[in-house]
């Protein structure tokens, strides 16, 4: 067998790749003599709030960022000093809202490009919550949120992170993706072997039907569908996902009902092959 069709010589190459790639990365950043390494600990300060939700406390820091208390103490000073946290009880530390003006005028130029007022009717017509994501390294992050008010129907905030493994709207993203960058954003995700071949799936299930799906995986009792739209003149520069209960009769109505308006609104990019 050749080791283009041995599915064990495949996988080791990937995570081959995947460990030189990862060692390639970390040598750039070190040899980076642009890279501002402060500027850079005080934005993964500031990232980690959007890792856990409520105050957190200098350990909470530590924890979530592996840099040393006297280097968490004195960066938390300094974005005290610019507004961007507050201290509250027992020397934890919030966001501020000032966080919220730096995110505003990218909210806002995204928005005007996107038909809103036809997808928050799609989403009213039903239990739908519409997101529209737009890629971030390896997460894709929601500048758009559409919910219907029926009981049950799931939330899903503009700012959330979507994990490109466990979403469909990662899945989707990642399959419309050109062979070379396909391979790049698998990479760069911490896969065990049997996620390739959930991307494959996600891939034929695209080029198929012109969505990807996934139940139960991205949230309990949640089902969701995906595809990639073009954003900007590029093709999969944004992914519309819709969530609703995984109950069978909510997903059926998800693919008859609202794919086609949704496809009709934000047509579907076609897959590169």
């Amino acid at each position: 067998m050749s080791s283009d069709t041995n599915v064990e010589a495949i996988i080791a190459r990937h995570f081959n790749a995947r460990a030189a790639l990862g060692e390639q990365a970390t040598n750039d950043v070190a040899e980076d003599r642009k890279f501002v390494d402060a500027v850079g600990r005080g934005i993964a300060l500031l990232e980690a709030f959007g890792r856990r939700s409520g105050s957190l406390s200098n350990a909470d820091l530590h924890e979530i960022t592996g840099f040393s208390k006297p280097a968490i103490t004195r960066l938390a000073h300094t974005l005290v000093t610019l507004g961007y946290l507050r201290r509250v009880e027992n020397g934890r530390f919030k966001l501020t809202p000032k966080i919220a003006a730096l995110a505003r005028p990218m909210l806002e130029a995204g928005a005007a490009t996107l038909p809103s007022d036809a997808l928050a009717a799609i989403a009213a017509s039903g239990p739908w919550c519409i997101v529209v994501a737009e890629p971030n390294g390896a997460s894709l992050i929601v500048t758009a949120s559409f919910r219907g008010a029926a009981p049950g129907t799931p939330e899903c905030a503009i700012g959330t992170t979507l994990d490109l493994a466990t979403t469909s709207a990662g899945r989707a993203w990642i399959a419309t993706l050109d062979a070379q960058a396909r391979q790049q954003a698998l990479l760069s995700l911490d896969l065990e072997a049997r996620a390739l071949d959930v991307f494959a799936t996600a891939r034929a299930k695209l080029l198929s039907d012109g969505y990807c799906v996934e139940v139960g995986e991205w949230r309990r009792g949640v089902a969701t569908l995906a595809f990639s739209v073009d954003a900007d003149g590029r093709a999969g520069g944004r992914v519309v996902m819709c969530a609703t209960s995984e109950k069978r009769a909510w997903r059926e109505r998800l693919v008859r009902d609202v794919v086609p308006k949704l496809r009709k609104t934000l047509p579907c990019s076609v897959p590169a092959r």
